[in-house]
C-alpha cells in the first residue's frame, strides 16, 4: 500500500537499503587502538559538529545525509542545540555566543508542522516519529530560552508541548510513539516527563504536571523483573540496552521539580537503584557492554555513552574510568565507528549511513558526562 501510494520514494529507499545490505556483506572490520584519549575524541566531536553546520535563509542547521528533502534531523537539530546551551559556566568562550544557538533554534521553530508537532525526518519505511522528535525538540526549546532569554523560544516550547498533551499523550501510554501507533515507548515517557518537570519551571499547567506524573508512573511500573526497562510495548525485551540508562537519566533528571511529592520522588530512586544494579551485571571483565538481544550490534558505542552517564558516580572510580576510556577506542584513523564485534574489531553496520547523526549523539551525552553540575544526588540535565 506504501509503495502503491508513494512508488518513487519507496524505490529509491529500496536502492539505499540495498546499497547498504552490499556494504554490510563487505565491510571490514578495523582493529580498535589501544591507547586513544578520550579528550582528543572530543576535540574531533567538536570539529564534526562545527563542520555538518549548514545556513539558510531559515538559519544555521546541522546537515546529514539521511533525511528527506534535505531539511536536517530532528533530534540533531534538538541536540546541537541542547550542547551549545549545556553548562555555559564552563563553555570557551568562543562557544558562549547565543547567537548561534539563536540561529539553530530559529531553525527548528521552521521545522514544526500545522498540528505543531515536530517529524523526526529521517527516510524510512515507517511512520515518522513524532513523539520523540517533539519531546527532544521541546527541551532544546526550553534550553534555548533559558541561555537566551528569548521569550519566542519558551512560548513555541509551550505550543508544542499543549499539541503533545493534545495529539500523542494518553494516560494508558503516556506519550505515544507516534502518530497513529496507540502503544506505550519507555524512553519516550522518561524524556517527556523531564520536558514538563522543565517547562513547568516557567509555566505552570496543570495538565502538564499530571502528564509528569503519569509518565513517571508508567515507567517505574513497567520495569522488569529483572531490573531492566524494557523499550517498549511491542519489544517487552532489552531490545537495544542503551534506553535503558536513557530511563534512568531522565527519571533522575525529574527528581528536581518541586512539584513531584516525595512518595514519587522515593520511589524513583529506589526502582533506579534496581535499574542501575541490573545495567552493572551487563559490563563484562573487561569493561565492556554487548548488546543482549540485536547481536549484529555487539559493543555499541551509543549504549557505552549512556550507560557512563547512568553510572556517574555510582560505581568505583576505576570501572567508571575503563567505561571513559574504553569510548576513545572507537575512534581510529580520525573516523569514529559505531560498533566492535566479539574480537574487538570496529565496524558501522547497518547504520553506517547516519554516522554524522549519531557522532552529535555521542557528544550530546558525553558532554553531559562531563558538566561538574552533573553530581550522582542532582542529576541536573
Amino acid at each position: 500500500m506504501k509503495f502503491i501510494k508513494r512508488p518513487l520514494y519507496y524505490s529509491r529507499l529500496f536502492i539505499k537499503k540495498f546499497k547498504i545490505l552490499l556494504h554490510n556483506i563487505f565491510e571490514p572490520h578495523v582493529p580498535a587502538p589501544n591507547a586513544a584519549e578520550p579528550e582528543d575524541l572530543k576535540i574531533f566531536l567538536w570539529k564534526q559538529l562545527f563542520k555538518n553546520l549548514s545556513i539558510n535563509e531559515k538559519g544555521y542547521c546541522y546537515s546529514t545525509n539521511v533525511t528527506n528533502k534535505k531539511s536536517p534531523m530532528t533530534l540533531s537539530q534538538a541536540r546541537a542545540i541542547l550542547i551549545l546551551c549545556n553548562n555555559p559556566k564552563l563553555i570557551e568562550p568562543k562557544f558562549k555566543s547565543t547567537f548561534l544557538i539563536k540561529k539553530l533554534t530559529d531553525y527548528l521553530i521552521s521545522m514544526r508542522d500545522a498540528k505543531g508537532l515536530f517529524k523526526f525526518n529521517q527516510a524510512s519505511w515507517d511512520l515518522q516519529d513524532e513523539g520523540i522528535a517533539s519531546v527532544w525538540s521541546t527541551l532544546a526549546l526550553i534550553k534555548a530560552y533559558e541561555s537566551t532569554n528569548e521569550r519566542k523560544y519558551l512560548e513555541a516550547a509551550i505550543a508544542t508541548m499543549n499539541s503533545m498533551l493534545k495529539n500523542l499523550y494518553t494516560k494508558e501510554t503516556s506519550l505515544v510513539h507516534t502518530t497513529g501507533d496507540n502503544f506505550w515507548c519507555l524512553n519516550s515517557a522518561s524524556t517527556f516527563a523531564y520536558a514538563c518537570s522543565l517547562m513547568l519551571n516557567h509555566h505552570f499547567s496543570n495538565d502538564i504536571k499530571e502528564a509528569m506524573v503519569d509518565s513517571i508512573n508508567l515507567c517505574l511500573d513497567k520495569i522488569a523483573d529483572d531490573g531492566h526497562y524494557p523499550y517498549n510495548l511491542k519489544r517487552q525485551g532489552t531490545y537495544l540496552l542503551l534506553y535503558h540508562p536513557i530511563v534512568m537519566i531522565t527519571l533522575d533528571a525529574c527528581l528536581q521539580s518541586d512539584l513531584l511529592d516525595y512518595d514519587i520522588k522515593k520511589r524513583i530512586q529506589d526502582i533506579n537503584i534496581i535499574a542501575q544494579n541490573f545495567l552493572i551485571t551487563c559490563i563484562d571483565d573487561q569493561k565492556r557492554i554487548f548488546e543482549p538481544e540485536i547481536t549484529r550490534y555487539f559493543q555499541y558505542i551509543i549504549t557505552n555513552a549512556t550507560s557512563l552517564l547512568a553510572l556517574k558516580g555510582r560505581i568505583d572510580n576505576e570501572m567508571e574510568l575503563a567505561l571513559y576510556k574504553n569510548l576513545a577506542n572507537y575512534w581510529s584513523d580520525n573516523r569514529l565507528f559505531l560498533c566492535k564485534d566479539k574480537k574487538n574489531k570496529l565496524f558501522n553496520g547497518d547504520l553506517y549511513s547516519v554516522r554524522d547523526v549519531l557522532t552529535l549523539e555521542v557528544l550530546y551525552w558525553l558532554d553531559l558526562y562531563q558538566t561538574d553540575d552533573y553530581k550522582n544526588a542532582d542529576r541536573i540535565l
